[in-house]
């Protein structure tokens, strides 16, 4: 569902520089999110509640953590972070994340 969806725009792109690595770890994600859906809806299907975007946040922030030992995903700091265009842009100019925020 949307959840799924917007993991995949969070990750592929926005938090991370679009490339093959980040679009399949994206998708792992995407998949990781329906998972996550379905465990929320079922825990809080009894007391009659709601999970909206939930999964979505869980999700993105369990990926965005594992950045340490995801070596080959290029982050983006969230500071420098502007369209998936603009973050591959950058990172194409400059090579590394760093040079761009330390010129702030």
């Amino acid at each position: 569902g949307y959840n799924a969806v917007l993991t995949l725009m969070a990750l592929a792109g926005l938090f991370y520089v679009l490339d093959r690595v980040s679009f399949v770890l994206a998708l792992i994600a995407g998949a990781t999110s329906v998972v996550v859906t379905v465990a929320l809806s079922a825990f809080i299907a009894p007391y009659g509640g709601h999970i909206y975007t939930a999964p979505f946040v869980v999700t993105t922030w369990i990926f965005i953590a594992a950045k340490p030992v995801l070596h080959r995903v290029r982050a983006a700091p969230p500071a420098d972070a502007t369209t998936p265009e603009g973050n591959l842009n950058l990172h194409r100019v400059t090579g590394h994340w760093w040079e761009r925020a330390s010129e702030a």
